[in-house]
Parts: structure tokens; C-alpha cells; sequence
């Protein structure tokens, strides 16, 4: 048994046919004042309103990538901890973004977890020869 008639609306009060959502007219007026509003943003952003200064950088410089941290995971040295102590500290000098530690942070973990399957791996092989 179908839950609704073929035909028959579930909200017989609702929008009438043909008339535009108020989404579509809100859409609509956007739209059209597009390029005012640009330029109200952009002065805003002149005049040091953080929020439209935020807005046109986060337009200009695209976001880090997943990726961008392996260019920087090498300068940050050879050991997992000093990886993970070198990534904060660049974070505190505002050079990497909270994102870009924690997956640097996330991937000298895992780097951790290698060399500890290594050691393991290691130490089994002697233990087997004896």
C-alpha cells in the first residue's frame, strides 16, 4: 500500500505550483547585487574589518593541501619526537597551521610504529640465530 496518492501533495498547504522558493529569490537578489557586494567586502576588508580581510584571503591564497607538510616534515629533523616537537614549535610561530601538525604529528607516529616493528623484527631475527 503506498503511503501517499499518486497525485496528492503530503503538505496540501504548502508552496503552490510555479511559485519561486524563497531561496530562489533570496538567490535571485544575491545574484544581482554580486558585484556590490564584492566591493563593499573588499573596502571593509581596507578599512581592517578582520572578518572581510579573513574572507578575501581565505579567496586569494588557496588552502594547504594534504601533501604540503611532506615539503616541510624534512626540515624538521630525523627522529619521530623531535618531529612532533619541531612541528609544534613551528606552530607557535605561526609558520604551520593546526592541520598541517596534525598530520605531520600523525605521520611521525606511524613513522614511531615502523621503526618499533623494525627494532621488534630485529631483535626476533637474533633471538631466532641463538
Amino acid at each position: 500500500m503506498a503511503k501517499f496518492q499518486k497525485g496528492r501533495s503530503g503538505n496540501p498547504k504548502g508552496r503552490p505550483r510555479g511559485r519561486p522558493s524563497k531561496f530562489a529569490a533570496l538567490k535571485k537578489r544575491l545574484e544581482s547585487n554580486a558585484g556590490k557586494i564584492v566591493d563593499a567586502v573588499i573596502k571593509n576588508a581596507i578599512d581592517g574589518d578582520s572578518a572581510a580581510q579573513r574572507l578575501c584571503m581565505e579567496r586569494l591564497i588557496p588552502a594547504a593541501k594534504p601533501g604540503d607538510e611532506m615539503a616541510s616534515i624534512q626540515t624538521l629533523g630525523d627522529e619521530p619526537i623531535e618531529i612532533a616537537q619541531n612541528a609544534f614549535s613551528e606552530l607557535g610561530k605561526g609558520n604551520l597551521s593546526v592541520a598541517q601538525v596534525e598530520r605531520i604529528v600523525g605521520l611521525a607516529d606511524r613513522l614511531c610504529n615502523v621503526l618499533d616493528y623494525k627494532d621488534l623484527e630485529s631483535r626476533l631475527t637474533v633471538l631466532e640465530e641463538e
